[in-house]
């Protein structure tokens, strides 16, 4: 049977982001394509890499965009949801979490883990990423 993630459909309108931000990321002006793609799958189910094979360890999660008490607008910070705890997440992270990822695709043709992308909440962020098919695990064929 397929687990909830394999299951959920996507809407046209996070496929419409994605596509966006993975042609922008083709140039330098990526960051309010990444932006737009974090807004659009806020709820969105996602499960981190796991260790291994047999993914031991993968956590399932999903965000919103934190809310100012103050305003009521929402805020450039991810509030990740977990059973246990919330953790949260600054739009600078995002971006430089692209930013090494996309130094470490043009250096190794891939992202090898979350460890690479070198910021807090990588984990989440490497799940993310590898979701929309922005950054992939292993070297691709060139075409």
């Amino acid at each position: 049977m397929a687990d909830k993630r394999e299951r959920h459909i996507k809407t046209q309108e996070q496929l419409q982001a994605v596509e966006r931000l993975s042609e922008a990321l083709l140039g330098d002006a990526w960051k309010e394509a990444l932006w737009d793609c974090i807004c659009c799958y806020q709820g969105y189910p996602f499960e981190t890499a796991g260790r291994g094979r047999a993914r031991t360890g993968a956590v399932s999660f999903s965000y919103q965009l934190k809310t100012s008490a103050r305003t009521g607008e929402t805020t450039d910070e991810l509030l990740i949801s977990r059973k246990e705890r919330s953790k949260t997440l600054t739009r600078s992270s995002v971006e430089l979490a692209m930013e090494n990822a996309r130094k470490e695709l043009a250096a190794a043709g891939c992202v090898r883990g979350p460890k690479r992308l070198q910021v807090f909440g990588s984990s989440y962020l490497y799940a993310i990423f590898l979701e929309w098919g922005v950054i992939w695990k292993e070297k691709r064929e060139a075409l």
